[in-house]
């Protein structure tokens, strides 16, 4: 749905973005922070708007596409993952932590993520401090961990 709110976001300042663009972009690199790189595509397009402008164009509209996001893997990969490392779960996200809290209790995963790590927490991936600060407060080595994503 993070995706889907760039497109849309754009659009809404008639500005025109593909998926293919969007993954261009992300592929690049530094691109983590979907307001930034919305407010990006749309200046690079000759549409200059105000990052907090795009951020609260953008979050209106993630509240309401957040609600057809799956879970991703399913729960039973989850669960069993879970169990096989003795608990020691984290998520690490670039999205802020009222989302990725809301996420966990829509889902009923809270109880399989003993922390989180979000974009307030520090600096942006592909930067490693957010792993590392998992791996930390879990108490495990970062060469020990292993790391799922989702795109």
């Amino acid at each position: 749905s993070y995706r889907a709110c760039i497109l849309e976001t754009a659009k809404s300042y008639g500005v025109h973005i593909t998926s293919e663009e969007v993954t261009a972009e992300k592929v690049k690199g530094n691109a983590n922070n979907d307001w930034i790189l919305t407010r990006k595509m749309m200046h690079d397009r000759g549409v200059d708007v105000s990052l907090e402008e795009v951020t609260a164009a953008f979050d209106k509209l993630y509240q309401e596409l957040c609600m057809l996001e799956t879970l991703i893997p399913a729960r039973g990969v989850l669960e069993a993952l879970y169990n096989k490392v003795g608990g020691k779960m984290a998520i690490v996200t670039g999205r802020p932590a009222k989302d990725c809290q809301f996420f966990l209790k829509r889902f009923n995963l809270e109880h399989l993520v003993v922390m989180s790590v979000c974009m307030e927490d520090g600096p942006a991936k592909p930067h490693p401090n957010s792993v590392q600060m998992a791996c930390k407060a879990l108490n495990v080595r970062p060469e020990d961990a292993i790391m799922i994503g989702d795109t």
